[in-house]
C-alpha cells in the first residue's frame, strides 16, 4: 500500500517512471505473497488494480 500511495504521490509531482517502478515493487511485493498463501477476492482486485496503476504511470 505505500508503494501505492507513494507512486500517486510521485505521479503528482511529474515523475512517472518514478511511479512506474514503485508500482512494480508493489506488484512484485502481491504476486510473492500470492504464491506464498491463497489471497482473497478483494486481494487478487488489488493486483489488479496495481497494474492498472502501472500502465497509467508509464504512458
Amino acid at each position: 500500500m505505500t508503494y501505492r500511495l507513494q507512486a500517486k504521490l510521485q505521479d503528482q509531482k511529474g515523475n512517472p517512471t518514478t511511479a512506474a517502478e514503485l508500482i512494480d515493487r508493489a506488484i512484485q511485493i502481491v504476486q510473492r505473497l500470492s504464491d506464498k498463501i491463497a489471497l482473497s477476492d478483494s486481494d487478487k482486485n488489488f493486483l489488479v488494480e496495481l497494474q492498472q496503476g502501472k500502465v497509467k504511470y508509464s504512458q
